[in-house]
């Protein structure tokens, strides 16, 4: 998750756990609907893009940014 439960709990003044499922929820959401509004990963993930045939050219990527390892 980009923001943790504890934290979301924190700044929204949350003191009981009857909720924790809720808002992982809401935060998995948000981020989804962050990522989707900016087009880029607030997480790492794994992307891979097979091209064939197109060697040496530049190549948009479906997300973003990208970190090479």
């Amino acid at each position: 998750l980009p923001v943790t439960l504890e934290a979301m709990k924190l700044r929204a003044r949350i003191d009981h756990d009857e909720e924790d499922a809720a808002l992982e929820v809401l935060i998995r959401e948000a981020a989804a609907d962050v990522e989707a509004a900016a087009d880029l990963a607030l997480l790492p993930q794994t992307v891979v893009a097979e091209l064939r045939g197109y060697a040496g050219q530049w190549h948009y990527l479906p997300v973003g940014p990208v970190v090479l390892d």
